[in-house]
């Protein structure tokens, strides 16, 4: 069955329960730590731990009951958030119409589920070579607009975009100098691709690490007419993240670097068949004990 039709089907705590087992999350029995304890098969309840650690569902704290010391949610509750997270409708307001969630909830919520996103990410091959064509840039986050509206504290971002496979990478940098960019793009970028910038001379010494580095005189032209290099998709790129992240939080800069994360990893998973599926996925391997 499909899983969204699967979801249909998750009404009460039971039926909640008996999904989060099929997809792994929960475990079907919990062993209580305790002097002559059995395994006792989990019932029906909210998705947190017992009060004073008398009771853990493994020897290593699991995702699910990391979640559990500060979470009061019910299981239903809890799988319709992932469920709508994957598709990017877990606002406060959304939640707290269509699941009942109290304002906080949803913020926390949203914050361990970039927590997961973020874990998945770091667990990816990024861009490889050597025929990917990678786009790089920098971008202001943050700035105002013709000296409009309170004052920010914007903050620089590298970024790359292939051509090839739309992966992506943003990273918040410091500064914009040689000694900060490249080595990033060497982090996420094999040797033998081609990378496209514009003149900024911090992207000159690529060329000494086994890139083909292409440059676009943004002054003169937007295309060069001679090799035909452009930075269109990572301008593009730029307009998607910063719209998104204005979106979700406004201005601010403490959500940023963890915001970029998940647009890098859900930019991965665009093509996937099913969204809500890859973070089933990623949550069931978070809540397997080691």
């Amino acid at each position: 069955m499909p899983l969204r039709g699967a979801l249909a089907r998750v009404l009460d705590e039971p039926t909640a329960l008996a999904f989060l087992q099929d997809s792994g999350i929960i475990q079907r029995h919990r062993i209580l730590h305790l002097r002559g304890a059995h395994d006792h098969p989990m019932k029906p309840g909210r998705f947190r731990a017992q009060a004073g650690g008398a009771q853990k569902g493994s020897s290593e704290e699991t995702w699910a009951s990391a979640q559990a010391h500060s979470s009061k949610l019910p299981l239903r509750t809890a799988v319709h958030f992932m469920y709508w997270w994957s598709y990017r409708e877990t606002t406060v307001e959304f939640c707290a119409r269509e699941l009942g969630m109290s304002k906080n909830s949803p913020v926390q919520w949203n914050r361990r589920m970039r927590q997961v996103a973020e874990d998945a990410l770091a667990a990816c091959d990024f861009i490889r070579g050597p025929r990917c064509t990678v786009e790089a840039d920098e971008a202001l986050f943050g700035k105002r607009k013709s000296n409009r509206g309170r004052v920010l504290h914007p903050q620089w971002v590298l970024g790359g975009v292939c051509r090839e496979t739309g992966e992506c990478f943003l990273e918040p940098v410091d500064d914009r100098k040689t000694n900060t960019l490249v080595p990033l793009i060497r982090r996420h970028v094999l040797p033998g691709s081609t990378i496209i910038t514009d003149e900024w001379r911090s992207y000159y010494r690529l060329k000494d690490y086994g890139y083909t580095h292409l440059r676009v005189n943004h002054s003169a032209n937007f295309v060069d007419k001679k090799t035909k290099a452009n930075t269109q998709m990572i301008e593009s790129l730029w307009n998607q993240a910063k719209h998104g992240h204005k979106v979700r939080y406004g201005t601010r800069r403490s959500s940023l670097a963890s915001d970029l994360r998940e647009f890098m990893w859900r930019r991965k998973l665009r093509r996937c068949e099913d969204c809500f599926a890859a973070v089933l996925e990623k949550v069931a391997a978070l809540s397997s004990p080691q």
